[in-house]
């Protein structure tokens, strides 16, 4: 696992990008529903993001989440849907 890094909109945004080419890539649709801070990071930049999201398909989203931690050198749950409603 890579060292904790904490991410930005930018490095967010990126992250997101790749993972869409992947999904592509591999003919695959996907759906990302941001909440709370990660929205806010997103949105105006606030504070540091946290992992409030909700997303489909779980484990074909989760294995490419990782392949993107990995090229970007960013911890593994850089994605999870943890949160509770």
């Amino acid at each position: 696992m890579s060292d904790i890094v904490n991410l930005d909109r930018d490095l967010i945004e990126n992250c997101f990008f790749r993972l869409n080419a992947k999904l592509q890539g591999a003919g695959e649709e996907g759906e990302v529903v941001l909440f709370g801070g990660a929205a806010m990071c997103l949105v105006f930049g606030s504070r540091g993001y946290t992992r409030d999201t909700v997303f489909e398909p779980k484990s074909n989203m989760y294995q490419m989440a990782k392949e993107v931690a990995k090229e970007m050198a960013i911890q593994e749950d850089w994605l999870n849907d943890g949160i509770t409603l």
